[in-house]
């Protein structure tokens, strides 16, 4: 049997870590998907003002969201992302540009913030 298939896997029980272990120790997605949020985040930082993107990065609705609509937007992950690689940069839970747009702004600052 296959101990890579879904069958395997139920029977098995192989967990994340083995697998990453199997492909030489490879990072868990979640980091993957942080560090393209965080270019994603330096390169509209560095942008022309004029640009819909960089004028959109701010442009948040602080209201509550409806019975059944989702509660995490993509402002909270940019937010999540931004305290997890900068904890001793962000002061306020909301990670507001001004606490870490500087650093993005040098992009050899947000390359090591990055790696």
């Amino acid at each position: 049997m296959d101990p890579w298939n879904k069958m395997g896997e139920d029977e098995r029980g192989i967990t994340n870590n083995e697998v990453r272990t199997n492909f030489n120790n490879i990072p868990p997605v979640q980091d993957f998907f942080g560090k393209c949020t965080l270019r994603f985040l330096g390169k509209i930082v560095r942008t022309n003002d004029r640009k819909i993107q960089k004028k959109m990065l701010n442009a948040w609705i602080l209201a509550s969201r409806k019975s059944g609509m989702p509660q995490k937007t993509l402002r909270h992950s940019f937010k999540t992302t931004i305290k997890i690689a900068l904890p001793d940069v962000i002061i306020s839970k909301d990670a507001p540009l001004k606490e870490w747009a500087p650093i993005a702004r040098n992009e050899d600052k947000w390359e090591a913030v990055i790696d």
